[in-house]
């Protein structure tokens, strides 16, 4: 029976985690929206727009804007991460900067088959991330930590 209501519970779950990507939570009494970035869930601070969204079950959930300079927590006692504007992807640095042309993104820089590409400000990064993704380019959204930062 034990075992039993734990996988009922498991199979709760598993139906609520794409659901909960665009769901609000409460952390530390302030409200935060999940997003999901590099196939992890993070919580960004809630705008406090209370606009509500028709879903469907059988329907891919619409993800939040991730956008440079957006702060993200993975729980009420992780540290701050800043998303910073850059995506890596997997390719050469001609692979790279044709990407980069394509999608309105500036090269930075290439080595070891991983390349660095700027969004412009006020991109969305998911929905660049997710064009990549269907062109079967591997990519990644950089994250800074506090620990990270020049001191």
């Amino acid at each position: 029976m034990k075992h039993l209501l734990s996988g009922l519970a498991l199979t709760g779950l598993l139906f609520t985690l794409p659901a909960l990507a665009t769901e609000s939570v409460t952390i530390d009494g302030k409200q935060y929206r999940a997003v999901e970035v590099n196939g992890q869930i993070y919580f960004t601070p809630d705008n406090g727009s209370k606009k509500r969204v028709a879903r469907s079950l059988d329907a891919p959930s619409v993800q939040p804007a991730l956008r440079s300079g957006d702060i993200l927590l993975q729980g009420a006692a992780s540290p701050e991460l800043t998303v910073s504007g850059i995506l890596l992807v997997a390719a050469d640095d001609a692979s790279a900067k044709a990407l980069a042309r394509r999608h309105g993104l500036l090269f930075k820089q290439g080595s070891g088959g991983i390349a660095l590409l700027e969004a412009q400000p006020g991109s969305d990064l998911n929905a660049i991330a997710t064009r990549l993704k269907q062109e079967g380019i591997e990519v990644q959204v950089e994250l800074a930590g506090a620990e990270q930062q020049p001191r």
